[in-house]
């Protein structure tokens, strides 16, 4: 599950619309999350709507009350047979698809 909702308020822009080299943000870490065997990919949104190809997105409206309503917004969208989730969170672009696999391997 990516946690994508944040204004961005540093960035100048909704966090998932950052660019680094050549994607956005959320682009980056629904490529983590898939190179670290993360499947289905959920991308909670909040600040603004984002839609890609082939995740399962849900629009968190209480995104401003903070990270922990997206994480209850992205949890209500698991599939029921679902046994475990992984967390990324779109501002932390430099982790690598071990720290995806670890836990799910585990």
């Amino acid at each position: 599950m990516l946690l994508a909702a944040g204004q961005g308020s540093r960035f100048g822009q909704p966090k998932a619309l950052v660019q680094l080299g050549g994607q956005t943000l959320a682009e980056r870490g629904i490529s983590l999350l898939r190179a670290g065997g993360a499947e289905p990919v959920i991308v909670v949104t909040g600040a603004i709507q984002v839609s890609l190809p082939g995740v399962i997105t849900v629009h968190n409206p209480n995104w401003l009350t903070g990270m922990g309503s997206s994480f209850r917004a992205g949890l209500a969208t698991l599939p029921a047979d679902s046994a475990a989730v992984v967390i990324a969170l779109v501002a932390q672009p430099l982790i690598g698809p071990a720290a995806v696999l670890r836990p799910i391997e585990a």
